[in-house]
């Protein structure tokens, strides 16, 4: 049962453009959807503290010498932590879910193709780089004859994963439907990260860099 769903996906089935498989492949997907390299840093998104209003200053005490002033929180500095906390979250997940992406395809085209699947691989996207920068005009028919199934099986998988990893990133409409919950989060927190999130955020850091190198060996 299991060797014929491999055989299945060996076969490459007709493709409905082979030109645009071979664009896909042969643009890095880091050139088709810029991902950010380091994580935000909270001093790129610090607004300039609004200056206290008249007759407003925090003395500890009101005027009556009574009961100390609620402290006012910064409306721009909370949207600006919010819109931080979320950005550092939008790093992790799209760094996180596109390393499982390249070990699942790793994983995929090993048990499809072999040990030297990997090789092959880089092979058949060398080969459609060149047929994609050349100035032949050739059809699908023609350009399905320059490559084997096999090699036109590796290809659509490195496509798939590479789709995968550009629809990584928070949507304006996602973002959005968790800015509003967060910026009452930070309210009810003081207008600030609490330290326990940049503890984890931290820790997320240092072992998410570890686990990365570990499944990409």
């Amino acid at each position: 049962m299991e060797d014929n769903q491999q055989n299945k996906e060996t076969t490459a089935p007709q493709h409905p453009s082979m030109t645009k498989l071979l664009q896909d492949v042969a643009q890095p997907t880091e050139e088709q959807q810029p991902q950010q390299n380091h994580p935000p840093v909270l001093d790129d998104f610090e607004e300039e503290p609004e200056p206290p209003s008249p007759g407003t200053a925090d003395t500890g005490n009101n005027a009556g010498g009574g009961q100390p002033q609620e402290k006012k929180i910064n409306e721009k500095a909370v949207k600006a932590t919010a819109k931080f906390v979320l950005q550092l979250f939008d790093f992790f997940q799209n760094k996180g879910f596109a390393t499982a992406g390249r070990f699942k395809e790793k994983r995929k085209l090993k048990r499809l193709y072999g040990d030297d699947a990997l090789d092959k691989m880089e092979a058949a996207i060398t080969k459609a780089q060149m047929q994609s920068e050349s100035n032949t005009k050739s059809t699908d028919v023609e350009i399905m004859q320059l490559f084997t199934p096999e090699e036109i099986g590796m290809l659509r998988i490195r496509k798939e994963v590479n789709e995968f990893i550009e629809d990584l990133p928070l949507t304006d409409d996602e973002k959005e439907q968790l800015m509003e919950p967060l910026i009452e989060i930070l309210k009810i927190k003081g207008g600030t990260i609490p330290p326990e999130w940049i503890l984890i955020g931290t820790i997320l850091q240092v072992t998410g860099a570890r686990a990365t190198e570990l499944l990409m060996i």
